[in-house]
């Protein structure tokens, strides 16, 4: 007798707790299905952005994830400046001084609003550095 209360105590307290814990786990599931920001960067080796794709990958935050391969890093970095990376400070970083321009393009969203961004650098490195290492790819 004793252990069907058990029993019967435990399918009760199973029936009250489980609808909650798969609500929880709906939620934080359908929450990560989409992230709050997803951006395609590009660097085009030259002045325009026509020129040889000399990479590409994909930056998405909240939560972090995608190709790039620093995600974390760079998410974080575009979150204190809220996704506007002519904001972005420079990188403590020493890069030559030759001159092979590459241009740098970022497109999508940031916190539901459209990014639209394209600078020309002297050399793969400074694009790196002055992006605080987010076009670092």
């Amino acid at each position: 007798m004793r252990r069907a209360m058990f029993s019967l105590a435990a399918i009760v307290a199973a029936a009250v707790l489980l609808p909650g814990v798969a609500g929880e786990a709906a939620a934080s599931k359908s929450e990560g299905a989409h992230p709050a920001s997803e951006i395609t960067l590009k660097k085009y080796r030259g002045e325009i952005e026509i020129g040889p794709v000399e990479g590409q990958v994909e930056l998405e935050c909240e939560p972090a994830g995608g190709t790039h391969p620093e995600y974390g890093q760079a998410c974080e970095r575009l979150a204190e400046v809220d996704g506007d990376f002519s904001r972005l400070p420079d990188a403590q970083m020493m890069c030559t001084m030759e001159y092979a321009p590459v241009t740098v393009v970022a497109r999508g969203k940031w916190q539901g609003d459209r990014v639209h961004f394209r600078e020309t650098y002297s050399n793969s490195c400074q694009a790196s550095a002055k992006s605080n290492e987010v076009f670092d790819f």
